[in-house]
């Protein structure tokens, strides 16, 4: 079971097809779906790591998911659309419910002060934006068999 409260495949069971020992740690490839498998860090997956995590707010700025959009840009990944304002909603976002307090993300080794302060607006924008892109899979969405090698690196997603 995916332990790490911040994954997208937080708490579902998977069957785990193999285990790889690698210098930055142990990772498994897990079956998501028949024959369509993903990389995870081990530590995903143990709820003694997972456990002593606080789950903070997510914070990021405009400026870093603009950033990330033009990155995935230049390597292919979807076309980049024109930011449209998004439609208004009955409540601010920062009226909604936030999760309660359990674990969370490891603490990152930088903390710039571009992932800070992003009003609900810039907010709204950027994911309306990077919602719409249209996005191929990636060597890691496609089934095992017709999947090539790739160079994996350690990511808290």
């Amino acid at each position: 079971m995916v332990r790490y409260r911040r994954h997208a495949l937080f708490g579902r069971h998977l069957r785990v097809e193999r285990v790889d020992r690698r210098r930055s740690g142990r990772f498994v490839h897990v079956e998501v779906h028949p024959g369509v498998f993903r990389v995870l860090a081990a530590w995903m997956l143990d709820p003694v790591a997972c456990a002593g995590m606080d789950l903070g707010a997510p914070r990021v700025s405009l400026a870093a998911l603009a950033d990330l959009d033009d990155l995935l840009s230049r390597r292919g990944f979807g076309e980049t659309l024109p930011v449209t304002s998004p439609p208004e909603r009955s409540k601010p976002m920062q009226d909604l419910p936030t999760r309660p307090s359990s674990p969370k993300q490891l603490q990152m080794q930088f903390d710039s002060t571009r992932l800070r302060g992003m009003s609900p607006l810039d907010r709204q924008q950027i994911v309306v934006r990077l919602a719409i892109r249209k996005r191929r899979p990636g060597p890691i969405d496609v089934p095992l068999a017709v999947a090539r090698p790739v160079a994996l690196a350690t990511c808290v997603c």
